[in-house]
């Protein structure tokens, strides 16, 4: 049941347009000034019913912070990390540029006018691609909950930026850490540089992760740090839950250190429990850093040099992406690219081999598509 009441009052006439929501069976109202209007907004709420397209009108009259804060609230898949990280982004770049905008009346142009804003005051391109992440994530919630009919920022781009290359590490420069180290942690070192882990995750390892016979490592879980509070979970991403094949001088390192140190967990905190990077890096790290004659090298930095050796010793990036545990091959490719010099030499081989054989038919021409 649908009509438009003319309401005579003080400020005048005003239209009243009257219907039922066929998700609730509430009845909805909207007063317009002019019969037109109201007949127009009558007409496009019964067309959208009828194609089965139908979104609450009052839903998108939203503020964008205000559902912004309801999608943080409830983003339970989220690791504590990644949830202080978007509500840092929230609170410093979101929030002031978009969140008093209602959700229905954003467009493409205001998201790409937020982040042009964004780059014209001297923010990171890195910090803008997270604050557009979490815009994007939003604004795809709304869609599935049926608020607005498509996502605006969904063909927004954030700056390009430069990627910047990993620093290098020496072999002989991991076992000059590993040695100068804490020798609790000599074994940490060398399980993160030589099987290229995160540290979250090689912190997080337990004696059941590791199978000394058959070399096999088992990475299921990850420790994050947020704002001094460590919590155990499940690793960054679901490509991260991997088993990777150990190389000896990690099996020899973990037989040692297993025989010397018994517990659950592998690598506890000095006074037991799990390790707080914060502290270790500064308590732990840096003094064997300055013992072993390096600086500015970063724990994360051993797993960029997994990555390098991996690559130094002939595998493919499809390889090293699973051993890495990333969840894209574009991610590995973008990072470590330019350390595959050699694939394209192999592929320039192969195609002289092929060439130099006149009677090799690799496809008919007049097969291939327009």
């Amino acid at each position: 049941m649908s009509f438009i009441e003319k309401r005579e009052g003080p400020r005048g006439r005003s239209y009243r347009v009257r219907t039922r929501d066929p998700l609730t069976g509430e009845l909805l109202s909207e007063t317009f000034s002019r019969k037109a209007d109201a007949e127009d907004w009558l007409h496009t709420v019964e067309a959208s019913k009828s194609a089965r397209t139908y979104r609450d009108p009052r839903a998108g009259k939203e503020p964008f912070g205000t559902y912004l804060d309801a999608y943080l609230s409830g983003a339970v898949d989220l690791a504590p990390s990644t949830m202080a990280l978007y509500r840092t982004m929230a609170e410093r770049y979101v929030r002031p540029g978009l969140g008093r905008r209602p959700l229905a009346a954003l467009r493409p142009q205001d998201v790409r006018s937020w982040i042009g804003t964004l780059a014209d005051r001297g923010v990171g391109a890195p910090t803008i691609a997270v604050a557009r992440r979490l815009v994007v994530r939003v604004l795809r919630q709304a869609v599935d909950d049926g608020i607005i009919p498509s996502n605006p920022a969904a063909r927004s781009s954030p700056p390009r930026s430069r990627r910047k290359q990993p620093g290098t590490l020496s072999v002989g420069d991991v076992h000059a850490i590993a040695d100068a180290i804490d020798p609790r942690y000599k074994a940490l070192v060398l399980t993160q540089a030589f099987c290229a882990l995160r540290f979250g995750e090689v912190a997080a390892l337990r004696r059941s992760d590791i199978d000394m016979h058959r070399r096999r490592l088992t990475i299921s879980r990850a420790l994050s740090e947020v704002r001094g509070v460590v919590t155990e979970g499940a690793p960054k991403t679901e490509a991260s839950i991997r088993t990777i094949t150990m190389p000896n001088v990690v099996v020899e390192a973990l037989t040692d250190h297993l025989g010397k140190h018994p517990g659950d967990l592998v690598f506890p905190a000095p006074d037991g429990g799990f390790i707080r990077r914060t502290n270790w890096t500064r308590r732990v790290w840096r003094p064997a850093l300055e013992k072993a004659g390096l600086s500015g090298v970063r724990p994360h930095d051993l797993r960029h040099f997994g990555a390098a050796l991996a690559i130094a010793a002939g595998g493919h990036p499809k390889q090293v992406q699973a051993r890495l545990g990333h969840a894209s091959i574009r991610t590995t490719l973008d990072v470590y690219g330019s350390l595959f010099p050699s694939l394209d030499e192999d592929l320039a081989d192969r195609l002289d081999e092929v060439a130099g054989r006149p009677e090799a038919e690799v496809v008919r021409i007049d097969t291939l598509p327009g």
